[in-house]
């Protein structure tokens, strides 16, 4: 947050935090209070961070942070940071509703490190890197153009059910495992085996329930990268 704001040209933000986060927080998730600015101060580890970065900043340097509080359908307490002061402008509706607009994009990430393992990598040099990783994009972007062409079977199938439904992308990426050479290979029968694909995918739908929520769980980590794990079995 120093970083973002006390660049040439300040940057807005909009970041949750956890409610342990800071004292600061802490007195905000306990009182009665639900949307306030004040000034918050760096610990150590913050300071020594920032000092590693180039910059130097003490106890007593404060930035001036908005705090939200968001009560979740399911019960939890969510807290967001932000530089956008202006009440006015910015309520907290607004920026409850700005904040969910990052979830597609937590999910696409999601999909690539779990489904895709894309970090799961041929080699260390940057054009293996590169290699790899685009090559990955070219395969999600051959499945989403093949599951745009079910859109309207599953909007026939959900008709007369209980629920939407959509297809298990897990499943479907699994499905070009094997199946996406022979697109390219044997061309004069790509049209039998897109269609075939297209089936496949159709016969692995799963219903979209409403209001459904995933407890969060995490996982205290003291150094290195984050690691993810699943609750599926490996698509590749």
């Amino acid at each position: 947050m120093y970083l973002l704001i006390s660049e040439e040209r300040p940057k807005h933000f909009l970041m949750r935090c956890k409610t342990t986060f800071s004292k600061e927080v802490k007195n905000f998730v306990s009182s009665n209070q639900r949307d306030i600015t004040i000034t918050i101060y760096p610990y150590y580890e913050a300071i020594e961070k920032l000092k590693g970065q180039g910059h130097i900043v003490t106890l007593g340097t404060g930035i001036k942070v908005r705090m939200l509080k968001i009560l979740l359908t399911y019960g939890e307490t969510e807290v967001l940071l932000t530089n956008l002061y202006d009440e006015t402008r910015f309520t907290q509706k607004k920026l409850r509703e700005l904040y969910f607009m990052r979830w597609k994009i937590d999910t696409a990430f999601g999909g690539q490190k779990n489904q895709m393992q894309m970090e799961i990598l041929s080699g260390h040099k940057v054009i293996c890197i590169q290699q790899d990783y685009l090559a990955g994009l070219f395969v999600s972007n051959l499945q989403s153009i093949i599951e745009k062409q079910c859109e309207e079977k599953l909007k026939h199938i959900s008709e007369n059910r209980a629920y939407k439904y959509k297809l298990n992308r897990n499943v479907s990426w699994a499905m070009l495992k094997y199946r996406i050479l022979k697109i390219f290979l044997q061309t004069g029968n790509s049209l039998e085996i897109l269609t075939e694909i297209e089936r496949l995918f159709m016969n692995n739908i799963e219903p979209v329930r409403p209001e459904r929520h995933v407890v969060r769980t995490t996982v205290k980590r003291k150094r290195g990268k984050y690691q993810t794990f699943t609750n599926y079995r490996r698509a590749v």
